[in-house]
């Protein structure tokens, strides 16, 4: 739900999440669930940012790339492998693997267990943002 070096950026339904796998609005809800635990870790603790690590961004990646290997649906020219005969480099045989398709148990348990140690695999930061004011604009009455 989160992707490395776009700190903050949430997608609770996102590529290779457990939404598209399930009944869709039942999905949603896991991803909103979850990120929301996620804001409130990060505002009780007085962070500003959490970034996913590289290494456990890779990790998630190769686990959803395995759970492809028993799907007949790798072999299909479709948005769930990434197919799109407009786009060059997006043609037939090149797969994409946008959905995780291990089940809905499979995929809770996997978000509850980042949790479950600390947010495993997150960075978290405090560092804050210099204010930066806005100029403000006279009026042309005045």
């Amino acid at each position: 739900m989160l992707v490395h070096g776009f700190p903050n950026l949430l997608m609770p339904t996102g590529p290779q999440s457990g939404s598209a796998s399930t009944n869709f609005p039942r999905g949603i809800e896991t991803g909103v669930n979850w990120c929301t635990d996620l804001l409130e870790h990060i505002w009780d603790r007085g962070y500003t940012s959490a970034d996913p690590t590289l290494a456990a961004q890779e990790r998630w990646s190769a686990h959803v790339t395995k759970m492809y290997a028993i799907m007949l649906m790798r072999k299909a020219k479709s948005w769930f492998t990434g197919y799109n005969s407009n786009i060059p480099g997006h043609e037939h045989g090149k797969v994409r693997y946008f959905v995780y398709n291990g089940g809905t148990p499979k995929y809770v348990a996997a978000i509850n267990d980042v949790v479950a140690k600390g947010y495993e695999g997150i960075v978290f930061d405090s560092n804050t943002r210099p204010s930066v004011q806005p100029k403000v604009r006279s009026s042309a009455a005045e």
